[in-house]
């Protein structure tokens, strides 16, 4: 595929791009492109992040650009999706989200062993306990308490 057609695939249906200049530069040297997208898991796929979603990614993959998507674990047990059971959203995430992902991507024309799939805590595994203990105290802690606590 040639730089004009991949430039295409990647602008198609999307609101921006930094410039369109140095997206050619990009590609003519080389460069590896990447994209990543998130999806808090919140309950159900639904169409616009199955399909429509499902089809930017196509169009990136077969455009020549490396893409991941992220399953927000984190972000869901933050928000406390699910009852904020981070077993349940887990298992959530990869039994059913990431299925769910991988038959859009099919419906769409796109192959899912092209895109990479990662939950959010594969990412941050530095600190595991630290940052769990950060949130848990953030989750149990209202603003009113932590104002109390250092006037």
């Amino acid at each position: 595929m040639d730089i004009q057609d991949r430039i295409a695939l990647i602008k198609q249906g999307t609101e921006e791009i930094l410039t369109e200049e140095d997206l050619k530069q990009l590609i003519e040297t080389g460069v590896p492109l990447n994209h990543y997208i998130g999806f808090e898991i919140s309950g159900k796929v639904h169409l616009g992040t199955g399909l429509i979603c499902m089809a930017k990614i196509k169009d990136f993959v077969d455009a020549g650009v490396n893409c991941s998507i992220f399953l927000a674990d984190w972000h869901s047990w933050i928000n406390d999706k699910l009852g904020g059971d981070m077993d349940q959203i887990r298992e959530i995430a990869l039994g059913y989200f990431k299925e769910g992902l991988k038959a859009g991507l099919l419906c769409v024309g796109a192959d899912p062993n092209k895109v990479k799939f990662s939950l959010g805590t594969d990412l941050y595994h530095n600190n595991d306990e630290y940052w769990e203990t950060v949130i848990d105290i953030c989750k149990n802690t209202t603003l009113n308490r932590m104002q109390r606590s250092i006037t």
